[in-house]
């Protein structure tokens, strides 16, 4: 289910086709993943930022648009030409398509299937996820790194405490094992 409480973004005042979204300012989203909606509130727009995983230190950028139109049905939505898309949907999404977006929406990564009609097949396979999943994944990795270096660089006072607290487990152990 893709939540409709998602960031806001102004749509402002259409100028230009709504089919083109050529009136959206796509270089000042300040979220991943927002809503919009037009005037009169007639369309529902979903606007999310991905990014695709070509290499490990290499990415692809994509911002695809989703139309609902309200009281179609809550997993009713169609796919938008704005953007750059990397699932392909001509009229309304398959189900298999839906559940892959509500994953990512909520900043789940997802590995590209066929089922998911990518517009290229060499996309398939692929890794994808919103940049905030990718800074996450980021952060998490510098600080796993560096947990590492100061757990076992000698240069580090943790590295000393913990040297220093194993050395007394052994030594406790071995006093305990003469008294018995």
């Amino acid at each position: 289910m893709i939540d409709l409480d998602l960031p806001f973004t102004d749509t402002g005042l259409m100028i230009g086709d709504f089919q083109n979204l050529d009136w959206m300012d796509f270089e000042n989203l300040k979220n991943d993943v927002m809503i919009g909606h037009t005037i009169g509130g007639k369309h529902i727009i979903l606007i999310v930022k991905f990014m695709m995983q070509i290499k490990k230190r290499e990415f692809k950028n994509f911002l695809q648009c989703f139309v609902w139109e309200p009281g179609k049905g809550k997993n009713i939505w169609r796919g938008h030409q704005g953007g750059i898309n990397f699932m392909e949907i001509d009229n309304i999404m398959t189900e298999k398509q839906f559940n892959f977006l509500s994953s990512l929406t909520d900043h789940n990564p997802g590995v590209i299937e066929e089922c998911h009609r990518p517009v290229e097949t060499s996309y398939i396979g692929k890794l994808i996820g919103t940049p905030t999943y990718w800074r996450r994944k980021k952060a998490v990795e510098i600080i796993e790194r560096n947990w590492i270096i100061c757990r076992y660089d000698p240069r580090y006072k943790m590295c000393g405490d913990v040297l220093m607290h194993n050395i007394e487990e052994a030594r406790e152990e071995y006093l305990t094992s003469l008294h018995e």
